[in-house]
C-alpha cells in the first residue's frame, strides 16, 4: 500500500465535512478525497438493500481512486453497510456510530434522547450499541423521517440502488 495515497471520506450527503474537518485537523499531513453522495440523501429513509449497494459503490468510487483507507462518515450507512464492504475491499474501513457513549458520559444522572434516521434505528449493530451502554435505562431512541434530508435539490447521480 502506498503511504502516500489519499484517504477517502464518504457521507451519504455533505454533512461528513465535519468528520473531513477533525481528520485535517488530527491528520493534516495526509491527503483526503471527499464523496458526499447528495443525490441519493438521505440514506436513512432507504431500505437496507439500498443503503448497502449505495455504500458499496461510493467505497468503489474511493478505492478506484486509489485511497489507501476509507471512513464512512454516516451513522446510517456504518450500520448497514460497514461489516458488507469490509468484506468486500482489502483497506481499512472506518466507521462511526451516534455518540451515545459520550453524551451518557456527560449526563451522568439525566436522560439522554438519541435522534436518528428509521434506517439507523432499526439497525441491529445500533441497537446492541444502545444495550450495552443503557444499563441504567436513560436513552430515549426517535425515529426521525427526514433528519438527514438534503436541500431537496437532486444532482445527477453516479449510480442507482438498482445498479
Amino acid at each position: 500500500m502506498d503511504r502516500n495515497a489519499p484517504i477517502g471520506v464518504f457521507d451519504s450527503g455533505i454533512g461528513g465535512v465535519s468528520v473531513l474537518k477533525q481528520c485535517l485537523s488530527l491528520m493534516p499531513r495526509e491527503n483526503y478525497i471527499f464523496f458526499g453522495d447528495d443525490a441519493h440523501c438521505p440514506y436513512g429513509e432507504k431500505t437496507n438493500r439500498e443503503i448497502v449497494k449505495l455504500t458499496e459503490k461510493a467505497v468503489e468510487y474511493l478505492v478506484d481512486r486509489g485511497v489507501k483507507a476509507v471512513v464512512i462518515a454516516c451513522n446510517t450507512a456504518t450500520a448497514a453497510a460497514i461489516e458488507t464492504v469490509r468484506s468486500l475491499f482489502a483497506i481499512p474501513i472506518v466507521g462511526i456510530e451516534p455518540a451515545v457513549k459520550p453524551a451518557l458520559e456527560q449526563t451522568a444522572e439525566g436522560r439522554v434522547l438519541v435522534m436518528a434516521t428509521p434506517a439507523t434505528v432499526r439497525q441491529k449493530k445500533f441497537m446492541m450499541l444502545v444495550e450495552k451502554l443503557d444499563t441504567q435505562n436513560r436513552i430515549d431512541l426517535m425515529s426521525c423521517d427526514g433528519l438527514a434530508a438534503g436541500g431537496g435539490k437532486k444532482k445527477a447521480g453516479f449510480l442507482t440502488a438498482e445498479e
